[in-house]
């Protein structure tokens, strides 16, 4: 009975892991893609900023 329950806590220990690990990469792609749209939010602020002050 013993084994059997090493064995269940075993399976429930690499069921949690692989949860774990697809919440870390799933929060590690929310802050690339929240990287990626600061960047680009810096850029089109800079560009707009740039056409105010030459005047067009």
């Amino acid at each position: 009975m013993e084994e059997k329950s090493m064995i269940v806590g075993m399976e429930l220990d690499t069921e949690y892991l692989r949860v774990f690990q697809k919440r870390r990469r799933r929060k590690e792609r929310m802050e690339a893609v929240l990287e990626v749209a600061l960047k680009l939010a810096v850029i089109t602020a800079a560009g707009a900023l740039g056409f105010a002050l030459a005047g067009v």
